[in-house]
């Protein structure tokens, strides 16, 4: 039998289960059988046992955490134990001030990273993770060098034991450099593992090792070698989301229950029903982290996703609070999903969604105990939230939120201050209107921005689809008539006037009005770029005639992921 272990390293929180690991644990399974044994194991658990529940979660959760490079920082010399230690140099540059809650902190920190190699060898044997043939580690926000600690210490025992590293911190071009420069790490996962991680695990079973190098998303410090390698640049090939993966949480909730039994950390569980943001994919916010890659939007089929979300109701003996990871709610499963759903009663879930929701969608929510959502409200001054590219106005999001207290739903904003463009009349404005809003939630807290790290600079309209639009719209004025496409407009207007909408949308608008079935425009807007049309001509003078000749090439359309 083939052994699979699947690690949670630290400094993951505690409360949240790993949703990627969950998947691919299951991927294998439904794949796989008796043939393959897999496991998540949760080790920022057994972690923070070692090093102090109270220490490790104001780890895990501390903001600024990700900025001073903490989590990275701390597992740097069992990663890399040739590196001089730097120590000196890393206490003055982030806590520079001789106060005595710093001097604590650092002779705290300093004695416990001195047993760090103890504490992760036992947890190795504790485990058998010298014993796998494969161990595939998650690594997100600080994660990355615990999981090279571990790889590092891992190899030391068993050479010839898989190392695979997958999740948010290996996506191209990162993971690239992951697989060239770090030893221990034999492979990295690029993008969604769900298709690519079972390929690999049946080439290798099947001995065809040079198969695995082929992968699409795949490095390795040999393919990565090679200037021209086809993984190069890509990312792993993802499954339709309406492909049900059984979401089994009892693993990690067991382990909750051994660890910290009687403690005060309440689980919740992470559960995904669509990919990408339909906004953003019309609209590209300013400051957005989605880039062109992730961008695209996908969706669950309604009734999957009613299935899922009623698979996780049996843990409600376990559990209150469910979690969804996408960055914006469906704009349909209000209707179909939540006016159908019926939550246990003591449990909750969590979307992020869009201010511009109706009342009657808010409803829905709440009747189905969507009872936390995240609107996306960073300013309440509209010439900002047009700065940002945001699609609602300060009426809109102050709507929104009376809205959602009178249906017992919290909405979890912050404002945003120094944004590029605002002047001084924006803060006098808050400074005046603010101290009125009593009787509506408040921020969560006033943050300025900053730039935390690089996006591919995408979210400018560009000429072509400027023009591109312009004459898809004129296309469908000629095909509709002036008239025709004046009733379109109308309805449109009548239906969407201070909304997102969508080019769907439009599209059924101009439709509807017309009674015409305009579904196959959208080949328009999905196709990338514009059509060349290239016309060739030659002239017969002997039999008078004259050959023209036209091709058109069409630009491919990039997969997105």
């Amino acid at each position: 039998m083939y052994t699979v272990a699947l690690v949670n390293a630290p400094f993951a929180g505690l409360r949240l289960p790993s949703l990627a690991l969950t998947q691919l644990k299951s991927v294998l399974d439904a794949r796989f059988g008796s043939a393959v044994s897999s496991e998540v194991l949760y080790l920022n658990h057994d972690f923070a046992q070692a090093m102090g529940v109270d220490v490790y979660q104001h780890i895990a959760v501390d903001m600024e955490a990700p900025y001073n490079g903490f989590g990275d920082w701390y597992f740097r010399q069992a990663a890399f134990p040739e590196l001089e230690d730097n120590s000196e140099i890393y206490f003055n540059r982030f806590f520079p001030h001789r106060t005595e809650q710093n001097r604590t902190r650092r002779r705290v920190i300093e004695e416990k990273r001195l047993t760090l190699d103890t504490v992760l060898n036992d947890l190795i044997t504790r485990h058998g993770l010298d014993r796998k043939d494969l161990v595939g580690f998650t690594s997100m926000f600080s994660q990355n060098v615990a999981c090279f600690a571990l790889a590092r210490l891992i190899k030391a025992r068993s050479p010839n034991t898989l190392i695979v590293m997958g999740g948010a911190n290996c996506e191209t071009p990162m993971g690239e450099e992951i697989a060239k420069n770090v030893d221990a790490v034999d492979y990295v996962f690029s993008g969604p593992g769900v298709k690519s991680l079972p390929d690999f695990v049946q080439a290798t079973l099947d001995g065809d090792l040079p198969a695995r190098e082929r992968i699409r998303g795949v490095y390795s410090k040999a393919n990565c070698s090679r200037l021209l390698t086809p993984a190069a640049g890509n990312v792993g090939e993802e499954l339709p989301l309406d492909v049900q993966i059984d979401l089994d949480y009892d693993g990690f909730l067991d382990s909750l229950d051994e660890k910290f039994a009687g403690g005060n950390i309440e689980p919740i569980l992470l559960f995904e029903t669509s990919r990408g943001c339909w906004w953003g994919q019309r609209a590209h916010c300013t400051f957005c982290g989605l880039n062109s890659q992730s961008m695209t939007y996908r969706s669950m089929n309604a009734d999957n996703a009613l299935a899922l979300i009623r698979s996780l109701f049996r843990y409600a003996d376990r559990v209150s609070r469910l979690q969804c990871v996408d960055n914006i709610m469906p704009k349909h499963y209000a209707k179909e999903v939540f006016a159908r759903l019926d939550t246990p009663s003591h449990m909750k879930i969590f979307y992020e969604v869009k201010a511009d929701m109706s009342d009657e969608d808010l409803t829905h929510l709440s009747n189905g105990r969507v009872r936390e959502v995240q609107p996306g409200i960073e300013a309440l001054a509209t010439p900002t939230l047009k700065l940002m590219k945001k699609g609602t106005t300060v009426f809109q999001n102050l709507r929104f939120l009376a809205a959602c207290t009178a249906r017992d739903i919290f909405p979890c904003w912050s404002l945003l201050v120094g944004f590029p463009g605002e002047g001084a009349d924006t803060y006098r404005k808050y400074i005046d209107d603010i101290p009125r809003l009593v009787h509506l939630p408040p921020p969560s807290g006033v943050y300025p921005v900053r730039p935390d790290r690089y996006s591919e600079i995408n979210n400018f309209y560009t000429a072509t689809v400027y023009e591109k639009g312009a004459e898809i719209a004129r296309m469908l004025a000629v095909v509709l008539g002036r008239d025709g496409f004046r009733r379109g407009l109308d309805l449109y207007f009548e239906r969407h006037d201070g909304t997102a909408a969508t080019v769907e949308e439009f599209l059924a608008a101009l439709g509807d009005a017309n009674d015409r079935d305009l579904s196959p425009w959208l080949a328009w807007y999905a196709q990338a770029g514009t059509p060349a049309l290239h016309a060739r001509g030659r002239y017969d003078p002997r039999r008078r005639c004259y050959e023209l000749t036209l091709s058109q090439r069409t630009p491919s359309t990039p997969v997105s992921s």
